[in-house]
């Protein structure tokens, strides 16, 4: 089932990524920190910001 919207989607991306880097031998680690970094933009992304915020504010009018 696909996602409705990006938090989900990211949520489903890291489910998977999350079981592929377990089923992984852990004998490379360049792949380890890209799984690595990859989850961790995941959650940073994920997480709401200011320039989020501005734009869900309601302008005066």
């Amino acid at each position: 089932m696909g996602a409705d919207h990006w938090p989900e989607a990211a949520d489903k991306a890291r489910y998977l990524l999350e079981r592929f880097a377990a089923a992984l031998s852990c004998d490379d680690p360049r792949l380890q920190s890209m799984v690595a970094a990859v989850l961790s933009d995941f959650t940073r992304l994920s997480e709401p910001n200011e320039l989020d915020e501005r734009y869900l504010e309601t302008p005066d009018v």
